[in-house]
């Protein structure tokens, strides 16, 4: 029997929210299509009825998880768009919630796997890289001192670098400490005139 466009739809869908998360918790390599597939509650059989490859997936679950950062992020409650929206953004992103979470930052979770990409999921993760930071951009507007893009993307690599080694360290003192430090510092450096 075959499914509708709309089951179609919704089962691909099922599988790129499975890949973020599998992508996330074991890595790129380490997610095989087996595990994959049965995380969304398939068999290993139905993926090429979605995906040409893993690195279609790969590209598709970067984007969505790009997506989703960004959603979340720009939604803060009200904070978007107003004074204090960089400072909402790096007080959700540093936090432990975000850290621990199964759906947080793809770049921090996947980083250095995504560099070893082929050219066309690196691109995928570049521009959205390049999106999230209009993105703080944006919320950072033209309150300091120094052009607002080179402030954003200071500070998300800055979060990025402190979310990694935050997660690397999970169980240590250094894990929260990490999150605290660097977080102050953005803080400081948001602070308008700085």
């Amino acid at each position: 029997m075959r499914k509708s466009k709309l089951e179609t739809a919704a089962t691909r869908a099922k599988i790129i929210e499975a890949a973020q998360i599998e992508f996330r918790r074991q890595g790129l390599a380490g997610s095989g299509l087996t595990g994959l597939m049965a995380e969304a509650g398939l068999t290993q059989g139905g993926f090429y009825k979605h995906f040409s490859s893993k690195a279609s997936l790969i590209e598709e679950a970067t984007i969505a998880s790009v997506n989703d950062l960004i959603k979340a992020l720009d939604q803060l409650p009200s904070h978007a768009g107003k004074p204090g929206a960089i400072q909402a953004t790096i007080l959700k992103y540093l936090h432990t919630d975000h850290r621990d979470s199964d759906k947080g930052c793809p770049y921090a979770a996947m980083g250095s796997e995504l560099v070893r990409q082929d050219r066309h999921i690196r691109a995928s993760a570049v521009s959205g890289f390049e999106q999230v930071v209009d993105l703080l951009t944006a919320q950072i507007g033209e309150t300091v001192k120094h052009p607002p893009r080179d402030r954003a993307m200071l500070t998300l690599c800055a979060m990025i670098g402190a979310i990694t080694v935050s997660r690397m360290a999970l169980g240590d003192e250094l894990s929260k400490r990490v999150l605290d430090v660097v977080g102050k510092q953005l803080l400081e450096l948001a602070e308008p005139g700085e």
